[in-house]
């Protein structure tokens, strides 16, 4: 039985959440493979290294860069990335949404991912659930890239996985979107939907909590 991949696309910054991250899944899923692609942290025990320079103008086809340069060598994969924290009992097969992707006037580079993908997959009569509840997700890379050249990808502002699950038909449910900014809410998420991931710019007691997640200090 072959090994479940966890991977991580990362380009380089602080490794806390990283770190804290990976441990989870050693700790949590011990038979997996840790694999990343991207920029080689110094400090993160890693099975599995993937150098890459993400290509791309923006950030999104940058990181869509990295992911099909890895499903070159790992077919099957659970998306992360660095600041998602898993708990045990995760339902990596199970899309969450929440609700649809709007279509609104486009303000700001995140709208503007939801407008593309939203026109993409009308287009192609599919499907317009929002999957981008900050969870990770199991892939099959085979899949992704059949799709993503369909895509005008490497200039374009998209949402991956929104993509992915409204093309193929995956077991979903209506959830909420897991980000939170805040160490009580996190806390909270983590115990009830085994999951959380944590906003930029860490609050003291979020970045306390994600810390002692990565240390198997008493939570």
């Amino acid at each position: 039985m072959n090994k479940q991949i966890f991977l991580w696309v990362w380009i380089k910054s602080d490794e806390l959440e990283l770190r804290s991250s990976v441990h989870l899944v050693r700790t949590h899923y011990p038979d997996s493979v840790i694999a990343l692609v991207g920029d080689k942290p110094v400090n993160v025990n890693i099975d599995l290294y993937i150098p890459f320079k993400q290509r791309g103008n923006i950030r999104a086809s940058r990181v869509t860069s990295a992911v099909l340069h890895a499903s070159e060598q790992c077919e099957d994969f659970i998306l992360m990335y660095d600041d998602i924290f898993l708990n045990t009992g995760f339902d990596f097969k199970t899309a969450l949404y929440k609700g649809d992707l709007k279509r609104e006037k486009p303000n700001g580079n995140y709208q503007q991912c939801v407008v593309n993908s939203r026109m993409f997959l009308e287009h192609h009569g599919k499907p317009t659930k929002n999957y981008e509840c900050h969870q990770p997700q199991l892939i099959n890379g085979r899949m992704l890239n059949e799709l993503m050249e369909l895509v005008e990808w490497q200039d374009n502002y998209h949402l991956i996985k929104s993509l992915y699950f409204n093309w193929y038909d995956t077991p979903f449910l209506k959830s909420r979107n897991l980000k939170t900014p805040t160490g009580h809410e996190a806390k909270r998420l983590f115990e009830e939907h085994r999951c959380f991931s944590s906003c930029g710019g860490l609050r003291h007691d979020l970045k306390s909590y994600i810390k002692a997640l990565g240390s198997c200090q008493p939570l």
